[in-house]
């Protein structure tokens, strides 16, 4: 079921029953008859809620790898009282000994449609797409008593994650992000304004450049033929999918490096293409659709990698050790210098932020490191994509700076400890689905509660508020990047800052990924 599908669907019968103590709600749609519950969150608001509903046929047997196909029309009325599987992941951050979970029946939607007193006024629609590195999660990580927002209906969905979302061996898109669709032909007109948390199309470790070397990797760990392409897809569909997922190991490097094993990849140019072009190039010849859009970061984005390692003694010595061999991996350099001069790349990035100390566990080292890999993977970027579309677009561009540190973060999920290093990225989207830990602090409280109040007021009036302060929109002409920061509760001011993410420092390196195509 497609969107448009569903919004006909609404307009065609709405009608609800009592059964017992649920109300039971009932959706005609082109499809089939939906039956889903009118329920109360935690704070009494009522929603009609639809979950599982299956939005493309099961990407099992000859469908695993392929393109959704379009389900048929229901036989029965459909029960979307339960929620569908997860997709099939290997969840690399997972302190479990058994990293994999899910299945590949997956493909299933969930709306949360507030209850609107016979109002007939539309209500916008906010789809929500899980993080996860595109290798772990599941669309249930919002709704409403995570989410508790009034008069937005919200949408969620499960895709697949990791080997299981390439949709061709060679050329495919796999998951994407909010950014993408930005980029995305087949997505323009399809909505209206999005919201892109630390995560950005054209950073370096979210665009496999070689994905038919990744799939030859994948196939010979597990036993299939590498030197035909067609021979190759046929083993991998035959692999249990359980097995497919526990691969993923394979494609790593060094701990869980290189961040994304399995990642988007530009593909061959034709009509069902989803990007068939470098992000950098879209956005740079005005392509991108033009809409508005927020970008975020927060202050240690490198938190998340390093937090994999840290409290590892051994880790810690294999990085100091073999530095110029993980680097380009841990860095996602190694598919955009040349191998001969990887080495001599690596050791001037340690040089700058580390000089001469070695690896080790302590704070003071593990800072410059930290602050290394957030400035690579994502704050060069942040920086690179809001000057680009704020620059080529007339639509605004709001930029966020998240330096807020909760109780809870992600860091100590990962690592197993509660060492304070920063704020980690995704503690941001944590704190918002409360999803860490039971949440007391008052400022925590009240940081989510400026969070919540931002998305609201984005999604039903187009514009960001925050805590009454006036954000400016990003102004590409100005030398300084600027943007919002929100340090706590009473501390959100607009800042500039110059040389952010050590973006001179990193404009010395010639990485191909920042190369423009000739326009022929």
């Amino acid at each position: 079921m497609n969107a448009k599908s569903l919004s006909i669907a609404l307009l065609l019968l709405f009608t609800s029953v009592s059964c017992h103590d649920t109300e039971v709600v009932k959706v005609q749609t082109p499809l089939g008859r939906i039956s889903g519950r009118r329920i109360p969150d935690q704070y009494g608001n009522k929603y009609d809620t639809f979950l599982g509903i299956p939005y493309a046929q099961p990407p099992v047997g000859r469908l695993r790898f392929e393109p959704p196909q379009p389900i048929k029309r229901y036989e029965y009325e459909l029960q979307a009282t339960k929620l569908g599987s997860p997709c099939t992941q290997f969840e690399v951050t997972s302190r479990k000994p058994d990293k994999v979970s899910g299945c590949e029946d997956c493909l299933y939607l969930n709306l949360y449609v507030p209850v609107k007193n016979n109002s007939d006024s539309l209500l916008p629609v906010m789809i929500w797409i899980f993080g996860g590195a595109l290798q772990f999660g599941d669309g249930d990580t919002v709704h409403p008593n995570v989410f508790p927002v009034r008069n937005i209906i919200i949408v969620t969905f499960n895709h697949r994650l990791g080997p299981h979302g390439k949709k061709r061996v060679q050329n495919c898109a796999g998951a994407v992000s909010v950014h993408y669709h930005y980029l995305s032909p087949l997505s323009a007109g399809l909505f209206q304004r999005g919201a892109a948390g630390s995560g950005l199309a054209f950073a370096p470790h979210i665009m496999d450049r070689n994905p038919s070397a990744t799939a030859r990797k994948l196939g010979a760990y597990l036993r299939c033929p590498t030197d035909n392409s067609t021979q190759l897809v046929t083993c991998l569909r035959q692999v249990p999918p359980r097995v497919l997922s526990e691969a993923t190991t394979a494609i790593m490097i060094w701990g869980n490096t290189p961040p994304i094993p399995f990642a988007p990849v530009i593909e061959t140019p034709g009509p069902n293409a989803f990007i068939s072009r470098s992000p950098v190039d879209i956005i740079y010849r005005g392509e991108a659709y033009d809409v508005p859009l927020i970008l975020s970061v927060v202050s240690e984005e490198g938190l998340y990698t390093a937090s994999q390692f840290y409290e590892n003694n051994t880790m810690l010595k294999q990085l100091n050790d073999n530095w110029t061999i993980i680097a380009p991996y841990l860095l996602s350099f190694y598919s955009s210098i040349p191998r001969s001069q990887q080495s001599s790349v690596a050791q001037k990035i340690r040089r700058h932020y580390l000089g001469s100390n070695e690896i080790n566990g302590s704070d003071s080292n593990l800072r410059p490191l930290i602050e290394m890999i957030g400035n690579r993977l994502f704050d060069i970027q942040y920086e690179k994509a809001a000057r680009l579309h704020a620059g080529r677009n007339k639509s605004p561009v709001w930029t966020l700076y998240y330096n807020y540190r909760a109780t809870h973060s992600f860091a100590d999920a990962i690592s197993g400890s509660t060492r304070h290093l920063g704020v980690c990225h995704g503690d941001d989207m944590h704190l918002l689905m409360n999803t860490l830990g039971n949440m007391t602090d008052p400022n925590d409280i009240k940081v989510r509660r400026i969070m919540l109040n931002m998305f609201s007021s984005y999604a039903t009036q187009g514009k960001p508020r925050i805590n009454g302060v006036k954000w400016q929109p990003f102004d590409p002409n100005k030398k300084r990047i600027q943007f919002l920061r929100l340090t706590s509760p009473t501390n959100v001011s607009m800042e500039t800052r110059y040389n952010f993410g050590h973006k001179n420092f990193w404009s010395t390196i010639d990485f191909d990924e920042n190369k423009i195509s000739p326009i022929i």
